[in-house]
């Protein structure tokens, strides 16, 4: 039994490091294994996981793949500590979160886009220019508009921050809309979400079934749904 707890503790541990594979790490594929067909240890692998305030998503020869589901959990606090270094303000954090919906909304527009796992493609300049697109046609009806706590201010903060502008290396400054997009891109792909795809202007993105699993548990979010829908009525001009 010992082992069998020890071994559920290193699964669970796996799924807080997002560059480990199982595909070069011989312990973790046991590990996958022993959860697809061990019933007691499967349990014990979430009970462990539940213990430290989070919840068991998928687990498959990709990995295990968990969300932190309780504000007290030890690993709460390291993630949204890392999202405020790289997003100091703000007006960042609101983009941010507007932007990572908007992918997540491009990528998986309807309920049946979860049931298949295939990677979806997504760029850095088309995800700037829809929000862009979002913001106005956001801002431009106010009055007819819902109001989705978070999202409504980020509307506006990107409608001021939308404007290209460029250190003097060449580069967007920070604070700017486009560059915010650009972080969060990379954010995801630290966390093994998505990966860079080699093209000539490298900027496209291909989504990992990790990411699929994560959209699918906040697709009932009133901010999701309002980002999909919109997406739609304005995907003709784009």
């Amino acid at each position: 039994m010992l082992n069998k707890i020890e071994d559920a503790a290193y699964l669970v541990s796996c799924g807080l490091k997002p560059k480990l594979n199982p595909h070069n790490n011989t312990s973790y594929r046991e590990c996958i294994d022993a959860y697809q067909t061990d019933d007691e240890y499967r349990e014990i692998v979430k009970q462990i996981a539940t213990g430290f305030g989070l919840r068991v998503l998928d687990v498959s020869k990709r990995g295990i793949v968990m969300a932190v589901v309780e504000k007290q959990s030890p690993f709460c606090p390291n993630l949204a500590n890392h999202i405020h270094t790289r997003f100091a303000e703000v007006d960042q954090r609101l983009m941010f979160g507007a932007t990572i919906l908007t992918i997540a909304a491009i990528c998986f527009p309807n309920e049946s886009s979860f049931d298949y796992d295939r990677a979806r493609y997504v760029t850095v300049t088309d995800v700037r220019h829809r929000l862009i697109q979002l913001a106005d046609s956001f801002n431009d009806k106010r009055d007819e508009q819902e109001v989705v706590l978070g999202l409504t201010d980020a509307w506006e903060v990107i409608k001021e921050k939308a404007q290209i502008a460029r250190n003097p290396s060449g580069g967007h400054k920070v604070g700017s809309l486009a560059r915010v997009v650009e972080q969060t891109f990379k954010y995801l792909a630290e966390q093994k979400f998505i990966s860079l795809k080699p093209d000539e202007e490298g900027e496209t993105y291909r989504t990992h079934s990790k990411f699929r699993i994560y959209v699918r548990e906040f697709a009932s979010m009133r901010a999701f749904e309002v980002i999909k829908e919109a997406l739609v009525k304005t995907e003709d001009t784009i």
